[in-house]
């Protein structure tokens, strides 16, 4: 699900950014964008090996982790600290997936959630996605449900948001767009595992007899 948010640094609370984040309940750890988030905040962070696993398979990537994130549903008034935050070029969603009000109202049991949900704004962009290491912001508080295969609603601390083909219409038309969950584990690495990592592939390749040798 994807939902507009504020965001800041702890100790720089006058310095608040708007954008849009995703909630994963499929990945373990939070992340933003690196350049654009870094400069509007003022985001004291460091830099960390971590190893990443996804559907895509698994990586040790070079980034940067940030703390003190505090975020705010933009029609909500609970702040809820981030667990450290990850930064990463983008994040991995798509604009398709927010919901618009035109397209809710058409379903007769999301219509009482046209109230909760903010007019689309295209200037806000998906800049945080958060994990179930913030169990605080990925809990449903409520769940209304439609019939079978219709899409349904979830409201977090953050805001409500569709879970479903909203484009599929009472005639059974349906849009080809679809929706993702981004299955996203992460370990931050210490250079003992870097070592570690490095030998085990050589000592594969040795097994291989996969060796190049100039002639």
């Amino acid at each position: 699900m994807i939902v507009p948010v504020t965001v800041y640094h702890v100790d720089i609370p006058d310095d608040t950014m708007s954008m849009r984040t995703m909630i994963d309940e499929q990945s373990d750890a939070c992340f933003v964008t690196t350049i654009h988030v870094l400069q509007t905040l003022n985001v004291p962070s460091y830099p960390i090996e971590v190893k990443l696993l996804t559907v895509l398979g698994e990586e040790i990537i070079q980034c940067r982790k940030a703390s003190g994130l505090i975020v705010k549903g933009t029609n909500e008034s609970v702040e809820i600290p981030l667990p450290g935050c990850y930064f990463r070029h983008n994040i991995p969603a798509k604009e398709s997936q927010i919901p618009r009000l035109d397209i809710i109202t058409k379903w007769r049991h999301l219509s009482k959630l046209a109230g909760r949900l903010s007019s689309y704004d295209d200037t806000l962009r998906i800049e945080l996605l958060i994990g179930i290491n913030c169990v605080h912001a990925t809990k449903p508080r409520e769940v209304i449900n439609g019939g079978k295969d219709e899409p349904y609603t979830v409201r977090t601390t953050l805001g409500s948001d569709v879970i479903g083909n909203t484009c599929t219409s009472h005639t059974g038309k349906t849009k080809d767009t679809c929706q993702f969950a981004y299955w996203t584990q992460v370990n931050e690495v210490s250079p003992a595992e870097v070592s570690k990592l490095f030998n085990c592939c050589f000592d594969a390749i040795l097994g291989d007899k996969t060796l190049f040798q100039d002639k």
